[in-house]
């Protein structure tokens, strides 16, 4: 079973080339620069989607904030 999936995408072939400079100048293949740039994109959205979602509980009332060192939380 293949454990990676294809994808073919169509670029100018000016950000075609940037994009070739960058995976060189980061010694990696076009794969692995595309798939580090995904990555990085998707957990930006995942934060901001958190951070959005913290902001609407706290203004609801729905979040407490906690103050101390951690180690104080945790002796009670």
């Amino acid at each position: 079973m293949r454990t990676t999936s294809t994808f073919t995408i169509s670029l100018p072939p000016s950000l075609a080339i940037a994009a070739d400079r960058l995976a060189e100048s980061k010694h990696m293949t076009r794969s692995e620069l595309h798939r580090s740039l995904l990555r990085n994109a998707i957990e930006e959205a995942d934060y901001a989607t958190a951070m959005a979602d913290y902001k609407k509980a706290k203004k609801e009332g729905k979040m407490i904030e906690l103050t101390g060192s951690l180690a104080d939380l945790i002796k009670g």
